[in-house]
């Protein structure tokens, strides 16, 4: 009977170690899946972080889980997103980040070029991790912000700068449009 106790407490104590051992794992995989399957955020796999990683990296910031989650999170979502839409929809999956830390982030961000903060709309900041050089478009009804691409974008920079900038430094470039989308329009018709 001491033989099959000793047995018995080798193998509870072996699975208490493993479970020890993997609970850090466990509780990652266990958060991301309800992360993803409870507000259908499209899942992000190892891969796309990274793709996410090496981004930050190449713009001299170094990848915390945090900063990896905002830029991946910017990524996913071209709305053009709010600070507190950012911070809404990250804090329940990672209940430890503030909104200092999100704003902290946010700026960094934007001293390394890795986004642009969109001062558009009157109410909020918006966010944009689209660099390449485009306006934005806001519908003055629904608030929806839309980028507008340049077909052309050397043409419609170089008409933007004329001889009245010479000797100024340009560190940054915003085009705005505001009216009225096609979806609002075809609501009043």
């Amino acid at each position: 009977m001491t033989g099959l106790r000793r047995n018995e407490m080798a193998k509870i104590l072996l699975c208490g170690l493993i479970l020890t051992l993997l609970s850090p794992i466990i509780y990652v995989f266990k958060e991301f899946y309800y992360f993803c399957t409870r507000f259908n955020f499209v899942i992000v796999t190892i891969l796309y972080m990274e793709k996410v990683q090496e981004y930050l990296l190449s713009k001299g910031i170094r990848p915390s889980p945090q900063r990896v989650a905002i830029m991946g999170y910017l990524f996913e979502n071209c709305t053009h997103p709010t600070v507190d839409a950012v911070y809404g929809a990250l804090h329940v999956a990672m209940p430890t980040l503030s909104k200092t830390t999100v704003y902290n982030t946010l700026k960094l961000f934007e001293e390394k070029q890795a986004l642009q903060i969109l001062n558009i709309d009157e109410k909020n900041v918006r966010l944009d991790a689209c660099m390449e050089p485009h306006a934005h478009f806001q519908c003055v009804r629904c608030g929806q912000i839309f980028d507008v691409p340049f077909e052309n974008k050397d043409a419609v920079i170089g008409i933007l700068k004329t001889n009245h900038l010479e000797g100024f430094k340009i560190q940054q470039e915003q085009i705005y449009y505001k009216g009225i989308c096609p979806r609002c329009q075809n609501e009043n018709e």
